[in-house]
């Protein structure tokens, strides 16, 4: 780990905040946003070598603050990582095409990690009201936010790592 992977801390930390302060009152029928998650997907897109750094980081915090079991959200957003990582190395010539695919594919995927990981718990869900009143209206909100938290964390991206962007 270099010096450069020690912004993850005070962007993650604040991700996280927000998230869980703000994040949770902007909702769209049950839904809301998923910030780190969006977060993550974009770092996972840069040319950087430390997202797998922030996907822990960002996956711990997270599971500090959440009611969800422990490593159930830390191994959900190492997979985010590792889903964001795969386009990136293959689609590198989209970045906002793929930022919206990417996030649509990994929203959906922590959702439904989250609503297995609940009725594993004995939490009795009905699948068809958490789809349509949650499920949904979260990818949305995640969608919505994709394209200026691309733009930060790619700005961020070209600070940090100048010499992975210049062609």
């Amino acid at each position: 780990m270099n010096y450069k992977s020690l912004i993850a801390i005070p962007v993650l930390l604040l991700a996280v905040m927000l998230q869980v302060s703000a994040g949770s009152h902007i909702k769209l029928m049950m839904g809301s946003v998923d910030l780190l998650l969006v977060i993550l997907v974009a770092w996972g897109l840069q040319n950087v070598s430390d997202g797998w750094l922030w996907a822990v980081l960002g996956g711990l915090m997270l599971s500090l603050v959440s009611a969800m079991p422990f490593p159930s959200l830390l191994l959900m957003y190492i997979g985010v990582m590792m889903v964001a990582r795969w386009f990136q190395h293959r689609m590198w010539q989209s970045p906002y095409l793929i930022m919206l695919l990417v996030t649509f594919i990994t929203s959906w995927l922590v959702l439904a990690g989250n609503y297995l990981v609940l009725v594993l718990q004995g939490i009795e869900l009905n699948w068809l009201t958490s789809f349509q009143q949650v499920m949904v209206p979260s990818v949305l909100l995640n969608l919505l936010i994709a394209f200026p938290t691309f733009a930060l964390m790619r700005d961020l991206a070209e600070w940090l790592y100048p010499a992975e962007f210049r062609a």
